[in-house]
């Protein structure tokens, strides 16, 4: 994982919320019925934000909490929006696998 991204845990989310951090799932549709799904979340599958980031987030500025299955994807989709400019950029370690809600 690229340096400058910091890796929460599921414990810091509730404080990453207060901040104003919003929490986005990359999974695909398919896959939200495999894992809970975190109440807060909004799903945002991996291909959209990676090639289209602005569309969803215009202001390089939004706060923001990755998560997918098991921590690989979010880190992926972490480098990429810090490589394009938003650096308030967050991974939840460990994905939606590791989520005790």
């Amino acid at each position: 994982m690229d340096s400058t991204v910091k890796q929460i845990s599921w414990k810091e989310v509730p404080n990453y919320v207060q901040a104003g951090y919003q929490l986005i799932d990359v999974r695909e549709p398919g896959e939200l019925t495999m894992l809970a799904k975190h109440p807060l979340a909004q799903n945002i599958p991996m291909v959209g934000l990676v090639f289209n980031p602005e569309d969803f987030f215009p202001d390089k500025t939004t706060k923001l909490m990755i998560t997918c299955h098991s921590g690989g994807r979010s880190q992926q989709v972490c480098n990429v929006l810090t490589r394009n400019g938003y650096h308030n950029v967050v991974d939840v370690a460990g994905g939606m696998s590791s989520y005790q809600g």
